[in-house]
């Protein structure tokens, strides 16, 4: 093999090395378009509080529950407790414990927010909202182990993320989300998602409109931290194929000197 031959295969090896090591990305539809498993909570249909669905995209899945502070108490904290999660053609709603309860996910008297849980640690990139209407302002927050929700207050809940925010008039298209933490991509294996939530962060004024929204699809990319419990794992191959491109090319050094 010709030397410049060698080096041609070093440099393709080195740009399958390079483009292994990033993250990979999905694409979520929660539309009805796209089928979910439902275990159901207490009851039936819309009214099976607690239930959850199940995604499945690209080998990977996501499980989904719906939360609201709908339990009343004196002290004028209203406590969270389970609503139903449900899809339809334009995405995941929420039905929480109130009677008469739009087919959104929103913030007219009581927060509405979806807890999504990855399995493993994942970044979002993008929020699609199929429909929206009167406002399309959003919150979200990263979790690393399960929040306590159930008998929680949101603002108790948004002081144990580790990331929280909102953004403000997403509209009806999909719209890329800046989460950065430090300027670290914030990754996490628990997220809440749901309409804008003031114990979330954003601008105050923006609770003079209220949003109902309904996701359509969400864009998550896989973390590229490593497990902690990979540490004494085999090297990926995209390791292995790092040390050989050196190796060959440490070979045909020493083979130009003989």
């Amino acid at each position: 093999m010709s030397i410049s031959n060698k080096l041609k295969l070093i440099s393709l090896m080195m740009v399958f090395v390079t483009s292994s090591s990033f993250a990979s990305e999905t694409v979520w539809d929660f539309t009805t378009s796209n089928s979910a498993t439902t275990s159901f909570g207490s009851g039936s249909g819309t009214s099976s509080y607690g239930n959850s669905l199940t995604f499945n995209q690209n080998g990977n899945s996501v499980n989904v529950t719906a939360w609201a502070d709908t339990n009343e108490v004196s002290s004028g904290s209203d406590k969270i407790e389970s609503a139903t999660a449900a899809n339809n053609y334009w995405g995941l709603l929420n039905y929480n414990r109130n009677t008469g309860d739009e087919h959104y996910v929103d913030n007219n008297g009581d927060f509405e927010m979806l807890l999504l849980d990855f399995g493993d640690a994942v970044s979002l990139t993008s929020i699609d909202l199929g429909s929206y209407s009167n406002d399309s302002d959003v919150s979200i927050g990263a979790f690393t182990s399960m929040p306590t929700l159930n008998g929680s207050t949101w603002s108790s809940v948004a002081s144990s993320a580790f990331f929280t925010t909102s953004f403000s008039n997403i509209g009806n298209a999909a719209y890329a989300i800046n989460n950065l933490k430090n300027n670290i991509v914030v990754e996490a294996r628990y997220w809440l998602i749901g309409a804008y939530n003031t114990a979330f962060g954003g601008n105050t004024g923006w609770t003079g409109a209220k949003d109902y929204i309904k996701i359509a699809g969400i864009t998550t990319k896989n973390a590229l931290s490593p497990k902690p419990d990979d540490s004494t794992a085999v090297p990926e191959p995209s390791s292995l194929a790092i040390f050989a491109c050196f190796g060959m090319a440490l070979l045909w050094r020493r083979r130009q000197k003989m």
